[in-house]
């Protein structure tokens, strides 16, 4: 891929008028302000239906949100780029392209990474602090083992309504099993 950066290139801007040129093995790159995601968006659909399929370089000169990311990477063949990136990064990004679907900077990857931590961090929190008497009572007998049946008998309550809650306090602290939320519990007991 590095060879055919040297080659002709041919500078095309997209506005109203989407008419496309004859572009056969063009990269397509896009330079991405809060104000042009909707246009690059419809130019990515557009180039999608023409034959051969079009490889998307797509240059972060503001702050592009994960949810951004998240749009453009569902249109497969696109690399996202920081414009902080240097031009190893992004001839790397592009030669990923001939092979992946989808290619990001480590600049990007690292905001990426960071938000998803973030978001994690966020979900633990705001899942443990809103549960109430009954489902912290829950919680406690999930934590020492009980079963459904037993801690029924503890709280005095039918072995659905313990299976009802469990339910609910899983969606609440949006883990898949009261095993992942006691880990999660656990770990933030012991400080880690």
């Amino acid at each position: 891929m590095k060879e055919h950066l040297s080659e002709e290139v041919q500078v095309l801007s997209f506005f109203d008028d989407l008419s496309i040129p004859d572009l056969s093995n063009a990269l397509v790159v896009c330079i991405w302000t809060k104000g042009t995601h909707d246009l690059i968006m419809s130019v990515i659909k557009k180039l999608r239906n023409c034959e051969p399929s079009f490889q998307f370089v797509i240059i972060d000169m503001e702050h592009i949100t994960q949810q951004e990311i998240r749009e453009y990477v569902k249109q497969g063949k696109v690399a996202v780029i920081s414009s902080k990136a240097s031009t190893k990064d992004l001839l790397l990004c592009i030669e990923k392209l001939d092979h992946e679907q989808v290619a990001l900077c480590p600049h990007i990857q690292d905001r990426v990474i960071h938000s998803l931590l973030e978001k994690q961090d966020n979900r633990d929190i705001r899942g443990c602090r809103q549960f109430n008497k009954t489902e912290q009572a829950i919680i406690e007998t999930a934590k020492k083992g009980y079963s459904m049946k037993e801690a029924a008998e503890e709280l005095h309550l039918s072995k659905n309504t313990i299976a009802a809650y469990r339910s609910k306090i899983m969606k609440k602290a949006d883990v898949k099993t009261m095993t992942q939320l006691i880990s999660i519990l656990s770990e933030r007991e012991a400080g880690v």
